[in-house]
């Protein structure tokens, strides 16, 4: 799919992410509330085991939120391949070739020697994001998704 890509853009914080790890997060802890409620009738059951799932739940829903994701960025090139690279302080990694897993309207999951992206809808501005969809779905409708060039054109920022 030859056409217009775009250049090496940074994934912004996704706040609908934040927003469902929030809701997996809530379900978890009234769950295990629910769980210690159920033993708590029962004297003779693990009290132990459900408190500790109430305070495991409530410590990842914590850590969770509160992460903030690794800087990342990502080009499509005028071939329309899908290339990621996390950029660091100084010097950003090599670029790396992604293949699209799932692709849906409000996410996009790239995967690559080792690294798994997902990229929600407001990680990336609309146009960009639009653009990925396309691409990633063209790559998996075609089925060839790991043939390309080992380096994207401009890689080096040029």
């Amino acid at each position: 799919m030859a056409g217009a890509g775009f250049g090496w853009t940074p994934l912004r914080a996704s706040l609908e992410r934040r927003r469902w790890l929030r809701a997996a997060a809530l379900l978890s802890a009234v769950l295990a509330l629910l769980l210690l409620a159920a033993v708590w009738l029962d004297p003779h059951a693990l009290r132990a085991l459900a408190a500790a799932a109430a305070v495991l739940a409530a410590a990842w829903a914590g850590f969770e939120s509160g992460r903030a994701p690794s800087p990342f960025a990502l080009h499509i090139d005028a071939d329309g391949a899908i290339w990621g690279r996390v950029e660091g302080a100084v010097e950003p990694s090599p670029p790396l070739r992604l293949r699209p897993g799932v692709v849906t309207s409000r996410l996009v999951t790239l995967a690559g020697d080792g690294i798994t992206a997902a990229v929600w809808r407001d990680a990336l501005p609309a146009s960009e994001f639009r653009r990925l969809c396309v691409h990633a779905r063209w790559h998996l409708e075609r089925g060839d998704p790991r043939r390309g060039p080992v380096s994207p054109a401009g890689a080096d920022g040029h």
